[in-house]
């Protein structure tokens, strides 16, 4: 009997190691975070990850397809917009040559222009030297009367290019409100 009390009593020692390792173990992991889950939690975590996995990459997928969609339809408008930048150079470079043709008829034009005006001008002093000559050949009383019919303007014209001998013979048979009118714009010009 004494073996058998020698006995339970090295059980009951092996059995009181037992527990308190059990227990320190158990606070152990507590401390750890480590949480008792029943059989099979493990795997149905593992099959939520993967789920997760599957949907995340179903997510990238149809985020990565919208992707390539813009990039796709990105492409399509920098295409149109080459296209219509070649088009506007080709535009401004017809706008510019036809400048540069305008520019050149202009030139052009005001050059035939001046010709014209100079030919002109050169015209009319020679028919105003005529007239000149005509009225200086005429009798003063005679031009005087010619002088009368004349606007203002062509009368001091052709008075403006007589010798004052002839034009003051000329004014002594005008009438005296012309004749004073257009001495005073003669004196006005000759300043």
């Amino acid at each position: 009997m004494r073996r058998f009390n020698t006995l339970r009593h090295i059980m009951f020692f092996f059995l009181l190691i037992i527990c308190i390792k059990l227990g320190v173990l158990g606070f152990y992991f507590y401390e750890r975070g480590f949480r008792w889950q029943p059989l099979g939690h493990n795997q149905a975590i593992a099959e939520d990850k993967v789920k997760d996995k599957q949907a995340i990459v179903l997510d990238d997928l149809k985020l990565f397809e919208e992707l390539e969609n813009k990039r796709r339809e990105l492409a399509v408008r920098e295409e149109e917009l080459r296209k219509k930048e070649e088009e506007l150079l080709i535009l401004k470079k017809d706008i510019e040559n036809k400048l540069a043709k305008l520019s050149q008829l202009q030139t052009e034009l005001q050059g035939q222009l001046q010709k014209n005006v100079d030919a002109a001008n050169q015209s009319q002093e020679k028919r105003l030297k005529h007239l000149v000559g005509a009225y200086s050949a005429m009798k003063p009383d005679k031009a005087a009367g010619l002088i009368e019919k004349l606007n203002d303007d062509v009368a001091l014209q052709i008075l403006s290019a007589m010798k004052s001998k002839d034009v003051g013979a000329i004014l002594s048979f005008v009438d005296t409100e012309k004749a004073a009118r257009l001495s005073q714009r003669l004196a006005r010009e000759a300043r």
